[in-house]
Protein backbone atom coordinates (compact mmCIF):
# COMPACT_ATOMS: atom_id res chain seq x y z
CA UNK A 1 0.00 0.00 0.00
CA UNK A 2 2.87 2.18 0.79
CA UNK A 3 4.34 1.91 -2.62
CA UNK A 4 0.46 2.47 -4.12
CA UNK A 5 0.43 6.20 -2.32
CA UNK A 6 3.76 7.31 -2.82
CA UNK A 7 3.23 6.57 -6.88
CA UNK A 8 -0.15 8.85 -7.26
CA UNK A 9 1.54 11.14 -4.57
CA UNK A 10 -1.23 11.00 -2.63
CA UNK A 11 0.83 10.61 0.92
CA UNK A 12 2.26 13.81 0.32
CA UNK A 13 -0.44 15.77 -0.63
CA UNK A 14 -1.88 15.02 2.58
CA UNK A 15 1.32 16.29 4.48
CA UNK A 16 1.30 19.71 2.26
CA UNK A 17 -2.30 20.18 3.22
CA UNK A 18 -1.87 19.51 7.14
CA UNK A 19 -1.10 23.28 7.63
CA UNK A 20 -1.82 26.21 5.42
CA UNK A 21 1.00 27.84 4.36
CA UNK A 22 0.40 31.62 2.99
CA UNK A 23 1.05 32.20 -0.54
CA UNK A 24 3.98 34.17 -0.64
CA UNK A 25 5.38 31.25 1.51
CA UNK A 26 4.35 29.12 -1.19
CA UNK A 27 6.26 31.17 -3.83
CA UNK A 28 9.45 31.45 -2.03
CA UNK A 29 10.03 27.68 -1.47
CA UNK A 30 8.99 27.12 -5.21
CA UNK A 31 11.73 29.68 -6.28
CA UNK A 32 14.14 27.97 -4.10
CA UNK A 33 13.39 24.78 -5.55
CA UNK A 34 13.38 25.33 -8.96
CA UNK A 35 16.86 27.17 -7.43
CA UNK A 36 18.06 23.78 -6.59
CA UNK A 37 16.83 21.97 -9.50
CA UNK A 38 19.42 24.81 -11.65
CA UNK A 39 22.05 24.13 -9.82
CA UNK A 40 22.22 20.42 -9.11
CA UNK A 41 21.85 20.38 -13.15
CA UNK A 42 24.27 22.90 -13.55
CA UNK A 43 26.56 20.45 -11.19
CA UNK A 44 25.66 17.76 -13.47
CA UNK A 45 26.67 19.56 -16.55
CA UNK A 46 29.87 20.82 -15.13
CA UNK A 47 30.94 16.80 -14.19
CA UNK A 48 29.74 15.76 -18.18
CA UNK A 49 32.49 18.65 -19.86
CA UNK A 50 34.69 18.75 -17.52
CA UNK A 51 34.72 21.67 -15.70
CA UNK A 52 35.35 22.26 -11.54
CA UNK A 53 35.99 24.96 -8.97
CA UNK A 54 39.24 23.33 -7.94
CA UNK A 55 41.44 26.01 -6.58
CA UNK A 56 44.48 27.03 -8.56
CA UNK A 57 46.63 28.60 -5.70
Amino acid sequence: MKKKLQADNTLQEVRDRQFFVKPSEKRRLAKKAGKNRWLKKQREMDAEWGFSKKRMY
